[in-house]
């Protein structure tokens, strides 16, 4: 039993090596891709204005450090909007009276949820050529918009960023099991990474062109999913 023990043991490291080949760190996307830094999909002379858009339900007490974060960018968001989807806190003030601005969402339609829809109703009130969705419970350091608009200008397509979890109480560190594993099923930490397409997405941060957005349907073409960011990122795949 001992031996079968450590054949079990060794072949779960061994598998996790495998799905956690590489985990990029910032900056080597570009290596991974063997693109010099100056081939960009997006070039420097094509101007990016940049929408945020953040889904909202009973908020108030994090929106706060999220705007707060947004207006500290070295990079400023070009608008910031606030889907409020019919909180029943002041969501929508605190929005207001921190700059964003607020869009209520319309009653759910059938077939749709809750977080797809509010999505959907922000990026149509956005007016800029890049739309970043970010959750309300998320921060940026003030590098971070810059960051995200330059690594996309990189890449293109649909870039995802799952945030460092900051963890207040013990239990919450269960919480990064459920990060690991969400990684290891999306195909592009393993050594097969270049050569599979992408099964999902981190919808804490999502970033992608308004033109792109609307072409595959954005979440409207996930409308019915729970696990919205994973069927989004198999939209743009």
């Amino acid at each position: 039993m001992i031996l079968v023990g450590a054949v079990v043991v060794l072949l779960c490291w061994l598998l996790g090596f495998w799905l956690l080949w590489h985990i990029p760190a910032p900056g080597e996307f570009r290596r991974r891709a063997g693109r010099a830094p100056a081939a960009l999909a997006v070039p420097e002379s094509i101007p990016l204005s940049v929408s945020v858009v953040i889904p909202a339900r009973n908020e108030e007490r994090n929106l706060p450090c999220l705007l707060q974060s947004l207006a500290e960018q070295t990079r400023k968001p070009d608008e910031v909007i606030v889907v409020d989807d019919h909180s029943e806190d002041a969501t929508a003030a605190v929005a207001a009276r921190l700059g964003a601005r607020v869009v209520r969402a319309p009653d759910l339609p059938s077939g749709w949820m809750g977080k797809p829809w509010a999505c959907w109703v922000g990026a149509n009130a956005a007016t800029g050529s890049l739309l970043v969705f970010l959750d309300a419970d998320t921060t940026l350091s003030p590098e971070g918009l810059e960051n995200l608009v330059a690594e996309y200008r990189v890449q293109g397509g649909m870039l995802s960023v799952q945030p460092y979890h900051v963890t207040l109480r013990a239990y919450e560190q269960v919480a990064a099991g459920l990060n690991i594993t969400l990684m290891m099923g999306m195909n592009v930490f393993t050594p097969l990474g270049d050569r599979l397409a992408p099964s999902g997405a981190f919808g804490p941060c999502v970033v992608c062109s308004r033109a792109d957005y609307f072409a595959t349907g954005g979440h409207k073409a996930v409308r019915s999913a729970i696990l919205e960011d994973s069927f989004l990122g198999r939209v743009f795949a």
